[in-house]
């Protein structure tokens, strides 16, 4: 694997940018970034990683469902009461994704980014959506998956 610098933003903002003005990839769980690091798939100078930035890590209630932050991992969203009783089709699904071990390590950031040039979800303002989903977290209304979630779970 070759020596990469990481950078520690404290802010979204900060993070935006540092991703935007060195065009690097964002690391949080990292189970695909570092995988592909180690294969030299990918070869960054730099990673910037969003582990620092408050409230990323959080699922809390909005007027229209839930809120998934970026750095909230696949088994807490499989496990998390308001999920699972607000979208069962979700948390079913991503409880019985990948190992056990992965699911604890893996955040739906990642997931998101996974096939966008490992782990760069932003490159150069192209994806500004993807910025603020990862960023912002996941409102069950703004997705396709989500309302069918809802739709089951309303059977």
């Amino acid at each position: 694997m070759k020596p990469f610098k990481v950078a520690l933003p404290g802010s979204i903002e900060q993070a935006s940018s540092l991703q935007q003005s060195f065009d690097v990839p964002f690391i949080a769980g990292g189970t695909d970034l570092l995988a592909r690091i180690k294969e030299y798939i990918t070869t960054p100078e730099m990673v910037v990683d969003l582990k620092r930035i408050g409230g990323l890590g959080e699922i809390t209630s909005t007027d229209h469902g839930v809120r998934i932050g970026a750095l909230v991992t696949m088994n807490d969203v499989a496990t998390n009461l308001q999920v699972k009783e607000g979208f069962p089709a979700l948390a079913e699904t991503i409880g019985n994704a990948a190992t056990p071990q992965i699911r604890n390590m893996a955040t739906i950031g990642g997931n998101i980014c996974q096939n966008h040039g490992a782990g760069i979800c932003v490159t150069r303002g192209t994806a500004a959506p993807r910025m603020a989903a990862v960023v912002a977290g996941l409102e069950r209304a703004r997705t396709s998956f989500m309302r069918s979630s809802a739709i089951r779970s309303a059977r």
